[in-house]
């Protein structure tokens, strides 16, 4: 009985806690798989691209980014550094693409047990 009540404790913990999904956005942005990348964007979403920063909505973020994507195909990704605490993560690396190599920031959040993309920062 111990044991039950241990185990059932150590597996209502296990799931009461967000667990954030870098690993998987940081994959999506290696394989180029942006539909991953713009189905888990918030409903606003702050993008720094071409030097220019501003905050736009889910469907104005996709386009922008598939836009871009479209002309910049991804070849690689390569982390430097990421970091996840309690209900935010981000991560910072360089992204290879046919356009040139790119420094890409993403910041993430666990809303309602679903990673969100934040911000997204694309800098030559």
């Amino acid at each position: 009985m111990k044991q039950f009540l241990i185990y059932t404790t150590l597996a209502f913990l296990a799931v009461s806690f967000p667990r954030l999904a870098l690993s998987d956005l940081i994959k999506a942005f290696k394989s180029g798989d942006i539909s991953f990348v713009t189905a888990s964007l918030d409903n606003s979403v702050e993008i720094t691209l071409s030097g220019q920063n501003e905050s736009y909505s889910k469907s104005q973020a996709t386009s922008m980014l598939s836009n871009f994507f479209s002309i910049n195909r991804i070849s690689d990704f390569k982390v430097l550094h990421q970091s996840e605490s309690n209900e935010t993560a981000y991560c910072i690396g360089n992204l290879i693409t046919t356009g040139g190599t790119y420094r890409l920031t993403f910041f993430a959040k666990d809303k309602n047990g679903k990673t969100l993309l934040q911000e997204i920062r694309i800098e030559k």
